[in-house]
């Protein structure tokens, strides 16, 4: 057993397949649009808080090494951008950085067809939902005990 077992003689690591999904969903208290400030910032904090359960990292799934973060639109609110000098910027998607701006990333969303975050009245000509989703993957095989 330990770190990895055996299926069909194919050894599987730890933690490395979907076992499987939490679903959250959100809404503005308000019952408005959930794309504010406020809401987007309670809802990070929120997704980091669930990250530092206990057990969280023994039971996540897990690729290249770590937890892998939710999918949310958490990350692509709140990018953590580096400036490597005057001419090249990175951004990483990992939900660390400051807010962007909501209007251009929402814009951006519906520009690319991503309405799994949003409801069914979200649009190019409507850039506002009353809720939105994230969803964290488990992981399997767990360890022994």
């Amino acid at each position: 057993f330990g770190q990895n077992r055996r299926l069909s003689n194919k050894i599987i690591p730890q933690q490395s397949m979907v076992l499987n999904k939490i679903d959250f969903f959100y809404q503005a208290r308000d019952g408005g649009n959930v794309f504010t400030p406020d809401v987007l910032t309670d809802i990070r904090d929120f997704e980091w808080s669930v990250q530092q359960f206990p057990g969280y990292k023994q039971n996540c799934l897990i690729q290249h090494g770590h937890c892998l973060l939710p999918d949310s639109v958490v990350p692509l609110f709140f990018p953590n951008q580096s400036q490597l000098n005057t001419s090249f910027v990175t951004k990483k998607y990992d939900g660390t950085g400051q807010l962007r701006d909501i209007q251009e990333t929402l814009r951006t969303l519906a520009q690319n067809g991503i309405f799994w975050f949003s409801d069914k009245d979200f649009s190019i000509h409507n850039l506002a939902s009353k809720y939105t989703r994230s969803q964290f993957l488990n992981g399997g095989p767990l360890q022994a005990t």
